[in-house]
């Protein structure tokens, strides 16, 4: 229960009215003036800010402790609607300090009282009865339950349609999710890291061109003519864990004289930027395969590289069923480079596409 204060003796106009209080000596830092000489004329009073003259009751002193009591007689309040003031002047002019006394008045309020028809109208109870309205209301909060556990079945209110799409809205617009669909894409990136950015940007820096990287592009760019071989003619296509050749599949021709070599590698990767260390597939003419998905590879023979014209380039690459068998399908890169007797090294084949394509049996053996 709120605990509320209210004046235990107000001035009220029409109403004698006591008070008490103290003045300050003059002689000192203002302490309180004790025996206190008190003439007439010292303490005016007034009344709304008009002034009635002298005090009809002169203070006393409660014995000489300073304490002076003030009554206000019935006939100096009649009438007041703001305050009383007294005015305090040593009359001597020697002893205590002038003073003045604020007091503001209150005046009796009629209020009329309520009866229930009002007190219904006032909190929306329609029925004459109190109790049966609250035995309703105490139902309805046991149907509602603790934290609004009963609410289970709440029925959609077309009304919140508008509300409930704009929240979405904004929200939809503050994480920049609107360009997926609704608004022209700007010069807004995908947070670093984000799946988006993954899907979109092979690194940090944020590259993405529509024009070569669109999924458009890059399926005009991997699909083959139905009457030609490949968009690109040095592509190069694998099916996973079948035997491969080259000369079944686009023979490798034409790279130029290759007569003054000391060594020819065929390195297929996924991304430019992996080491030779890294690379999908690492084979030399010489050497065979020595690396397959980033690791060592033991048998060197499951890959032969067979130049069969020197002059012209033209080359012959074999790979065994035991490596294309863990290749992973998808779309990878491959070059082709020369050491040759003064150290000078040379790519005849640079990034040319290399497809490894998924297959529907896995046996090999």
């Amino acid at each position: 229960m709120a605990t509320t204060y209210e004046f235990v003796q107000p001035l009220i106009a029409g109403q004698a009215y006591t008070f008490y209080a103290s003045v300050f000596d003059q002689d000192s830092p203002n302490p309180t003036q004790t025996s206190v000489t008190i003439a007439a004329g010292d303490f005016t009073v007034f009344r709304d800010g008009v002034s009635l003259g002298n005090m009809d009751n002169l203070p006393t002193e409660t014995g000489a402790t300073g304490i002076l009591t003030f009554t206000l007689s019935a006939a100096e309040t009649t009438g007041c609607t703001k305050f009383m003031l007294v005015k305090a002047h040593d009359a001597l002019g020697d002893e205590w300090q002038d003073a003045e006394f604020l007091l503001p008045v209150m005046q009796a309020v009629t209020i009329s009282p309520l009866d229930a028809a009002g007190v219904r109208g006032a909190v929306g109870l329609a029925a004459a009865n109190l109790d049966t309205q609250l035995s309703e209301i105490v139902e309805d909060t046991a149907e509602i339950g603790t934290a609004g556990a009963g609410l289970t079945a709440v029925p959609w209110n077309s009304s919140w349609d508008a509300e409930v799409q704009s929240e979405v809205q904004d929200a939809l617009e503050a994480n920049d999710l609107d360009h997926l669909i609704q608004v022209s894409a700007g010069s807004e990136e995908p947070t670093d890291g984000s799946y988006l950015d993954q899907i979109m940007h092979k690194d940090g820096l944020q590259t993405f061109n529509a024009a070569t990287d669109s999924l458009e592009a890059l399926s005009d760019k991997l699909t083959r003519s139905a009457a030609t071989a490949s968009v690109d003619a040095d592509e190069l296509t694998v099916i996973r864990g079948d035997t491969y050749d080259s000369d079944a599949d686009n023979a490798i021709t034409g790279l130029g004289d290759i007569s003054t070599r000391t060594k020819l590698w065929i390195v297929v990767k996924k991304s430019a930027n992996q080491t030779d260390t890294q690379a999908t597939l690492f084979c030399e003419e010489t050497d065979g395969i020595t690396r397959l998905n980033g690791a060592a590879y033991g048998t060197a023979a499951h890959s032969v590289i067979t130049v069969s014209d020197e002059a012209a380039g033209d080359i012959r690459w074999q790979l065994d069923e035991a490596v294309t068998d863990d290749l992973a399908p998808g779309l990878y890169y491959y070059d082709i480079q020369t050491l040759d007797v003064s150290g000078n090294v040379k790519t005849w084949r640079r990034m040319k596409q290399f497809t490894v394509q998924a297959d529907v049996a896995k046996v090999i053996a």
